[in-house]
């Protein structure tokens, strides 16, 4: 079975990820993904108000930046909202997954495209660029 990185740390489940890791360590360094990283550091700050001698250290870079430091050693804490496998040169053996949300997706479609119905194998071959005209999948 693959491992699958998916790591975005959500507020209310933050302060749990960041309290494990920041335990002992006194200093903690998460980074990776920028569209996460606000949250992160709303999550830090939290933390580390309650917690005045620990240390949580928020960096962007990407989530490829958060996967491979994590792998490195330099990071304790990679956001990102990709897999692993997706973004070569990361050694997935070195990571250890922590899912704590999952990005949903509400597909919405021009009523004029006549499309009244989608199966997620559709949707997957629109996205992946197989399907590259409604026509395919009963539009217009």
């Amino acid at each position: 079975m693959k491992k699958k990185i998916f790591i975005a740390l959500m507020a209310s489940v933050s302060l749990f990820t960041l309290a494990a890791c920041g335990s002992g360590n006194k200093q903690v360094t998460a980074g990776g993904s920028t569209a996460l990283q606000p949250m992160v550091e709303h999550a830090s700050m939290s933390y580390m108000k309650q917690n005045p001698d620990e240390i949580i250290m928020v960096q962007g870079g990407g989530s490829g930046v958060g996967l491979a430091q994590v792998a490195a050693g330099s990071f304790q804490i990679g956001n990102s909202d990709i897999f692993a496998e997706e973004k070569s040169g990361i050694a997935v053996d070195k990571i250890i997954d922590h899912k704590v949300a999952v990005i949903g997706f509400a597909p919405i479609i021009n009523k004029k495209l006549k499309v009244k119905n989608l199966s997620q194998q559709e949707l997957i071959d629109i996205f992946t660029g197989k399907i590259t005209n409604w026509k395919e999948v009963g539009g217009q």
